[in-house]
């Protein structure tokens, strides 16, 4: 009876070294290989982390954090917490970009976010605690979207194209409102550079200039800052200038919204916001040096 009992002991232990091998694993399959090397002391090991970290003089108990929440964000009752976590540390960290676009799931998990709100949009149905954490996913795409190391991948890989149903909401409650402002500035953040001739080409072959010519005739005064800035940017590019101007009815199409919003500002000269006024200005003078 006894050596029963004592097979039974070892099986059951070896079960447990077995489990605990498999949940090492399963974590660590989570995290970048070159992540979970960087403990070592090895100069080899620590190279790994060049593609990823951007900064040599590395807060170790700060990036330690950040990793952490990143596993969370695999854990549906932790995921909530670990994305607003990582919202807080967007102005922080300037390897958090890297440390997202290159965790394995994360940007599905991201996306999965965005994707089951759209029929939440259909049926006017996004209530302000979804819309919290909506907020929080779009922030850190937008540092996705503007860090020079995950920018083009993040445009490659037609992620841009998931953010446009947000932008096209047609309701006009504050939330609905602010989400379309913060998926405009998820596009806002691949434009912001001067030298994006890349970064354009892709946009202007999407319906995006339309979404942000419909946010500029009737969008908030907020969404319509973003909407134009993302125009001025394209226009300020030859390649989105010439793209504009290739048609008339493209280029009648952006002057007819610029001249509707002059004759707004017009009828309501108590509500014009200066920056506004500006933007339209800036295109306008932007197309005047076409030829056409």
């Amino acid at each position: 009876m006894d050596k029963v009992k004592s097979g039974n002991d070892s099986e059951n232990l070896a079960g447990l070294k077995k489990r605990k091998l498999q949940l090492k694993a399963e974590s660590s399959s989570f995290v970048p290989s070159s992540l979970t090397k960087r403990s070592s002391k090895s100069p080899k090991a620590a190279s790994l982390t060049q593609p990823i970290i951007n900064e040599t003089n590395v807060d170790q108990e700060e990036l330690d954090k950040i990793i952490m929440q990143i596993i969370n964000l695999k854990n549906k009752s932790l995921r909530d917490e670990a994305f607003k976590q990582l919202s807080l540390k967007i102005q922080e960290d300037k390897n958090l970009p890297s440390l997202l676009w290159h965790t394995p799931g994360v940007i599905v998990i991201m996306l999965q976010e965005i994707i089951i709100t759209y029929p939440l949009l259909s049926n006017n149905q996004l209530d302000p605690t979804h819309m919290n954490k909506l907020i929080n996913v779009l922030g850190l795409f937008q540092v996705i979207a503007q860090d020079p190391k995950t920018k083009l991948p993040f445009l490659k890989s037609n992620l841009h194209l998931y953010f446009y149903p947000l932008i096209n909401t047609a309701n006009k409650m504050r939330h609905y409102e602010n989400l379309r402002v913060h998926s405009l500035a998820v596009i806002g953040a691949l434009v912001k550079k001067d030298d994006n001739t890349e970064v354009i080409n892709y946009l202007v072959k999407t319906e995006l200039i339309v979404l942000c010519l419909r946010t500029m005739k009737k969008g908030t005064d907020m969404a319509k800052s973003v909407a134009i800035f993302i125009v001025r940017k394209i226009l300020m590019n030859n390649a989105g200038l010439e793209f504009v101007c290739t048609t008339e009815e493209r280029l009648q199409a952006v002057v007819d919204i610029l001249k509707d919003m002059v004759n707004d500002m017009d009828r309501n000269q108590q509500t014009v916001t200066l920056s506004l006024a500006k933007q339209i200005l800036r295109c306008f003078l932007r197309l005047s040096e076409n030829m056409r």
